[in-house]
């Protein structure tokens, strides 16, 4: 999924869109990603996000491997609870965002927790991206063994900022700076072919 248009109070971003493009192509390479299906949205609604959300999570079997991308806004409101943008998202006047024209973090790990497949890989190129794991538990030192926990059972997180910091895209330059070493490293590290899967991607343009 990608969101780069805004209503009031969010600047425009002119990287995510063609973001998802990007990781849609590497994605449907067969040498590369090997996915049976990659479901591109751009610039969705509230409504229209949530509802392809919950169609794809829903039909979803143990077998299949999903991939959760967004690019565009990471949003927190004042009490620190996480938000993925839409085409909708505005702030009001004293800059606090409209919390109905977003979509709540909690939402969003509630299809993941909810679904039959195995094997979930979340990827977010936004601001404070890693607020999204707040309130999971690891089991480990904090590393990621791709080989490990992409190959194998399990949930992975992968996002371009922290919980306080920002994500960021160039002026003059198609992709935001990690959409583009994600999709550099897909292409250029090979990826493993030995399962196909299910992709939901939301991109910011």
């Amino acid at each position: 999924m990608g969101v780069g248009r805004y209503g009031e109070g969010l600047k425009s971003l002119q990287c995510p869109a063609n973001g998802v493009t990007a990781l849609q192509t590497v994605l449907e390479t067969p040498e590369i990603g090997g996915f049976d299906e990659v479901i591109p949205l751009v610039d969705p609604d509230v409504g229209t996000m949530r509802s392809r959300m919950g169609e794809v999570f829903n039909r979803l079997t143990k077998h299949d491997l999903v991939l959760f991308y967004f690019t565009g806004h990471g949003i927190k409101d004042m009490a620190g609870a996480f938000y993925l943008t839409t085409a909708q998202t505005q702030l009001f006047g004293d800059g606090r965002l409209n919390p109905g024209t977003a979509i709540e973090a909690s939402f969003v790990k509630s299809l993941i927790g909810n679904c039959y497949a195995q094997r979930k890989v979340v990827v977010l190129d936004c601001c404070f991206g890693a607020a999204f794991a707040d309130g999971f538990l690891t089991m480990d030192d904090g590393g990621v063994d791709v080989q490990a926990d992409l190959g194998g059972e399990g949930y992975v997180v992968l996002t371009a900022a922290t919980a306080r910091n920002y994500a960021l895209e160039q002026e003059g330059e198609p992709l935001s700076v990690y959409t583009r070493y994600l999709v550099e490293g897909l292409k250029t590290g090979g990826g493993g072919t030995g399962g196909k899967g299910l992709c939901v991607g939301e991109a910011s343009a």
